[in-house]
């Protein structure tokens, strides 16, 4: 009798304690759910905000790049005005100049150890029944740097042959930039170029062969965008 009086307490012990930890495991299962639904909440809220200080950060951006223009135009225009001195200083009417579909102009160090870098240029530019010129190859009187401009004015595509670090070749490349001409860079190896290159694309290349194969699909894309 005994026996079975503490089998029956045993069970019901146990059940109960099962049912205390079912009724436990169900209530945390509840706080779980309301405690994700409360971090989607706050996850949501945070986007929302985040969103909000994006957005007025632009606006504000805007506003400032509009408020710099309209307190900056005497500099800017001062900017593009220089410009057009430098133009008038070497007696060249840019909008006169005629833009030529066909024309590379080449910069390029005017040296025999050059020539080779200039004949695979040219032979690319023929491959694409392109006109390839650099500033040396025509007898002009009075400034070259005025023909050099007028040609990078008509130019379509420039191409500059960095090997070398002729001052004159990067002074014409900044002429070119500063005039939106695309430019194609080609130098034989990377420790040559200035630090502030670098970043750009540079056309690399082993012999003559693949200078001109890779001057070729260059001119091509180039064409393509411009």
């Amino acid at each position: 009798m005994n026996e079975s009086w503490l089998y029956i307490l045993a069970i019901t012990f146990l059940g109960a304690a099962l049912s205390f930890m079912a009724v436990i495991s169900y209530t945390l299962l509840i706080r779980e759910r309301e405690k994700s639904k409360r971090d989607n909440i706050m996850l949501d809220l945070f986007r929302e905000g985040m969103e909000r200080q994006v957005y007025n950060l632009n606006s504000k951006i805007l506003e400032e790049a509009n408020r710099f223009k309209d307190v900056n135009h005497l500099i800017l225009e001062a900017s593009e005005s220089r410009e057009d001195d430098f133009y008038k200083k070497l007696g060249i009417e840019k909008n006169i100049v005629k833009p030529e579909k066909d024309l590379v102009f080449v910069l390029t160090p005017f040296h025999p150890d050059f020539e080779q870098r200039y004949k695979a240029i040219s032979d690319a530019c023929l491959d694409l029944r392109l006109k390839c010129e650099r500033g040396d190859e025509v007898q002009t009187r009075g400034s070259i740097l005025r023909y050099i401009v007028n040609r990078l004015i008509s130019a379509r595509v420039v191409v500059a042959v960095l090997d070398g670090r002729s001052p004159n070749v990067y002074y014409e490349l900044g002429l070119a930039h500063m005039m939106n001409k695309k430019v194609l860079l080609i130098a034989k190896s990377p420790k040559g170029v200035p630090v502030d290159l670098r970043g750009e694309q540079i056309i690399m290349f082993d012999d003559m062969e693949s200078l001109r194969s890779a001057v070729a699909e260059n001119l091509k894309s180039a064409l393509i965008s411009n």
